[in-house]
């Protein structure tokens, strides 16, 4: 969580929440999206999801109440690859929701988890596409000590 917190700091328009820590169950996502509209009724949510998670949409718990009840932005790093599952199509049809449906293209990042870890491992002062204060934290608390 307070990586999270150092990595939003310098962005105001975004806010941290800890609903879904303090559940003590499993979570799923229409879970956490049926409570902030519960404590946020006039907000208007963005469900942001990796194109590889999407394809798998249609086997999410209450997919299509999820749909119903945001935009979904759909990040993918390449174009080709930009397709709706078939279920999920008929589904958008059916109840007039295609344009609830966003794309964001994204460049590919040179940047990978196992990059990371081995780039703290040597303790290096710059780590790209990693904000100063997460990889001081990460450092201080030993997250990815070997």
């Amino acid at each position: 969580m307070e990586m999270v917190k150092r990595a939003i700091a310098s962005h105001p328009q975004f806010t941290l929440n800890d609903i879904e820590m303090q559940r003590h169950e499993i979570s799923y996502s229409i879970d956490t999206l049926l409570l902030l509209k519960k404590l946020n009724p006039h907000h208007h949510y963005y469900f942001i999801v990796g194109m590889d998670a999407f394809l798998q949409f249609d086997r999410w718990r209450e997919w299509q109440h999820i749909i119903s009840l945001c935009d979904i932005i759909i990040v993918s790093r390449h174009k080709k690859e930009m397709a709706i599952p078939p279920l999920v199509k008929t589904f958008l049809k059916k109840e007039n929701r295609e344009h609830h449906i966003h794309y964001l293209l994204i460049d590919p990042i040179a940047i990978s988890a196992t990059h990371i870890r081995a780039d703290i491992a040597a303790k290096k002062q710059l780590i790209p596409g990693m904000i100063d204060s997460v990889r001081e934290y990460i450092l201080e608390n030993e997250i990815y000590r070997v």
